[in-house]
Parts: structure tokens; C-alpha cells; sequence
């Protein structure tokens, strides 16, 4: 079994501290986005619940 150390210097490929870097970053990224899209889920599901309270007056109202 023979390394061939020039095609070991050439190999192509991610270092642990960029792959660490990407995760580090994703990771920031989770954090602002979660809190975000939470509150957009909220505040779209106190709108459609408005919604369903107007309709559901008018059709009370029109009986």
C-alpha cells in the first residue's frame, strides 16, 4: 500500500474549519429566522381568524 503524497497535496476538498465556518453560519441564520417566521405564522393566523369572525358575523347578521 503506497500514499502517493503529491496526490494527497492536490485532493480537492472542504477544510474542517470551513466546513465549521458554514455551520457556525447556519446556525446564526436558524436563529434570526426562526423568530421571524414565527411571528409572520402568528400574525397570519390572527388575520385568517378575523376573517373567519367577520364572515361568520355577516352570515349571523343576514339570518
Amino acid at each position: 500500500m503506497h500514499i502517493d503524497i503529491k496526490k494527497l497535496k492536490q485532493a480537492k476538498g472542504f477544510t474542517l474549519i470551513e466546513l465549521m465556518i458554514v455551520v457556525a453560519i447556519l446556525g446564526i441564520l436558524a436563529v434570526v429566522a426562526v423568530p421571524a417566521l414565527q411571528k409572520y405564522m402568528r400574525r397570519a393566523k390572527t388575520a385568517e381568524a378575523k376573517t373567519q369572525l367577520a364572515k361568520l358575523y355577516d352570515a349571523a347578521s343576514s339570518f
